[in-house]
C-alpha cells in the first residue's frame, strides 16, 4: 500500500513566462481568433483583454486545444472577471495545447477600438497544500526511509 505524505523541507516558487501580448484594433460587429500555445509545464494561465473606450463593449471567449468553449458563464474551476474595458480568464492546470481567445466588438467607434491581449504563463509544480513537497511511502515495507517522489 501506498500512502502520501507531505514534508515542507522544500519550497518552490512559481515562474512566469514572458506574456505573449498582441496590440490591435477590431471593429464594430468584427470577430478576431488569438491564437497562444500553452505547453506541459504551465499550471495556470491568464487570459487578458483590454480596450480604450468606456462606450465600447468587447467580449472573449476561450476556445480550448479539445473544443471545449470557455465563456463568462465558465464552471467555478475558472475564475473570470469582468471590469470597465477589461475581461479576464484564469484557468488552472490548462490543458496543453493551442489556445484561442475569440473577441468579438459588440460595439465600437466608427473607426474602431483599440486592444491589447495578454496571455500569462505561470510555470512550475503543480499547486500543493502550504507548498509542500510529496513523498511516497510503501506501508507494507519494514524499511521507514521515504523516497522522494
Amino acid at each position: 500500500m501506498i500512502c502520501m505524505i507531505f514534508n515542507s523541507q522544500a519550497q518552490t516558487l512559481p515562474a512566469i513566462e514572458t506574456p505573449v501580448a498582441e496590440n490591435g484594433q477590431i471593429n464594430a460587429s468584427e470577430t478576431l481568433l488569438l491564437n497562444s500555445s500553452i505547453g506541459l509545464s504551465a499550471f495556470q494561465a491568464s487570459f487578458v483583454l483590454r480596450w480604450m473606450n468606456a462606450s465600447s463593449e468587447l467580449e472573449m471567449a476561450l476556445i480550448s486545444p479539445s473544443g471545449l468553449i470557455i465563456n463568462q458563464s465558465a464552471e467555478p474551476s475558472i475564475i473570470y472577471k469582468s471590469e470597465e474595458k477589461m475581461e479576464t480568464y484564469i484557468v488552472s492546470d490548462p490543458e496543453p495545447g493551442n489556445w484561442s481567445a475569440r473577441i468579438t466588438a459588440m460595439s465600437a467607434p466608427t473607426e474602431g477600438e483599440k486592444y491589447t491581449f495578454l496571455m500569462i504563463k505561470i510555470l512550475g509544480e503543480r499547486s500543493m497544500p502550504d507548498n509542500e513537497t510529496e513523498q511516497a511511502v510503501d506501508l507494507n515495507s519494514s524499511d521507514e526511509t521515504a523516497s522522494s517522489k
